[in-house]
């Protein structure tokens, strides 16, 4: 996970090369906690890409809380929750992304107007991508799922609708990628290591000591490019289906990996 990962200006998460948006979700709240942190809450809304959720507040413009980022590789004890009274949400243990974050964290995400059907359809299938991609030790997605997602699957499917949830598909990308623009809100360090620099990499984050039982130490093996499997980086003098994740080794075994949240009852 990271704090206030790029958005573009009107409020959409930068994408990095072969990263794809599956969906977008008005209407959620969402809370973090992190060892050593101030609790993180806020309202606007989720977007999920083909590597990650992400949460963009409905303040990004002025708020410090913009945004942040859940790399679905690095999702640990995932469990969809429906009370009695209350709104559905999902929560989860996730893993830091960079050195960002302080530590490992909990996050909980709140689905305040609608159903969840839709969503997690889709989201079960990103999250068994990503999971079969590093069971199998694969660099990159599968290459039909990449087609699907651009080819508007999720949108034309009718096994992916549901008039209850307000989930809009995406059937077309959105503009801004980290390599097409400068102008974005957000972290500038985060901006950095995942924008393209065949002629000059950019300069890995300083390395911070944890000091945490189980805790994943930097992976310092390529100047700028830390690795680790799930999450789509372009690589100096590598084609962009190469992937990589900042800051930390492989983080073990997808916990529950080939197991679906599953839907709504």
């Amino acid at each position: 996970m990271a704090l206030n990962p790029p958005i573009s200006m009107t409020g959409i998460p930068l994408r990095v090369a072969d990263e794809y948006i599956l969906l977008e979700r008005e209407g959620t709240e969402i809370e973090v906690k992190v060892p050593g942190m101030k609790a993180l809450s806020g309202k606007g809304k989720i977007f999920l890409t083909s590597a990650r959720l992400v949460f963009v507040s409905k303040d990004y413009t002025t708020d410090y809380f913009k945004s942040f980022d859940l790399p679905l590789a690095l999702m640990r004890h995932l469990d969809f929750k429906q009370p009695i009274f209350g709104s559905n949400y999902l929560e989860m243990s996730i893993m830091p992304l960079y050195n960002l974050i302080p530590a490992p964290g909990s996050v909980k995400i709140w689905f305040t107007k609608g159903g969840c059907d839709k969503f997690l359809r889709i989201f079960d299938v990103a999250k068994a991508q990503v999971a079969s991609q590093l069971r199998s030790g694969r660099m990159a997605h599968d290459n039909d799922f990449n087609q699907k997602i651009q080819n508007g699957f999720f949108a034309s499917n009718s096994a992916y609708q549901d008039p209850n949830d307000p989930t809009y598909v995406y059937v077309q990308q959105p503009e801004y990628t980290f390599t097409n623009t400068n102008q974005f809100h957000g972290n500038q360090q985060y901006y950095q290591q995942f924008q393209q620099q065949p002629q000059q990499p950019p300069q890995q984050p300083p390395q911070q000591n944890y000091q945490q039982p189980g805790f994943p130490q930097p992976n310092t093996g390529m100047p700028g490019f830390p690795q680790q499997p799930g999450y789509p980086m372009p690589q100096p003098g590598q084609p962009p289906q190469q992937f990589g994740q900042p800051g930390y080794q492989n983080p073990g075994p997808f916990q529950g990996q080939g197991m679906a949240i599953g839907t709504p009852r």
